[in-house]
């Protein structure tokens, strides 16, 4: 996860690790689920969530019900989101989002860090 300023500039950063699952899909949400808990327990305001998965976020944007365990997650962040009417989850190309999808692979080595 990559905190940032709206003019791109980098607040933090932070991994974190969960085994269990070879599913991408799976993965992104809960990556989506621990930048939703990160927004609340932090209390922050007008975020945007970006996500290199396509398909999380057109099920998150069309409020789709999968019948699968990312699908539960995806239930999950529809409750937070509809009661954060100001914290959006909107997709980005890789490209967009290189510097968490390195951020991400730096996670084998260093697996539950903040900076």
């Amino acid at each position: 996860m990559v905190l940032r300023e709206e003019d791109g500039h980098c607040l933090g950063a932070a991994t974190r690790v969960r085994l269990g699952t070879d599913c991408v899909v799976l993965a992104e949400a809960l990556g989506v689920q621990e930048a939703l808990r990160f927004i609340d327990h932090h209390h922050l305001h007008r975020v945007i969530i970006e996500t290199d998965s396509e398909v999380l976020a057109r099920a998150i944007s069309r409020r789709s019900n999968h019948r699968s365990a990312w699908g539960r997650i995806v239930l999950e962040c529809l409750d937070f989101l509809d009661a954060h009417k100001d914290v959006s989850v909107s997709w980005v190309r890789r490209e967009g989002n290189r510097v968490a999808h390195e951020l991400a692979k730096w996670a084998r080595i260093e697996p539950c860090g903040n900076w």
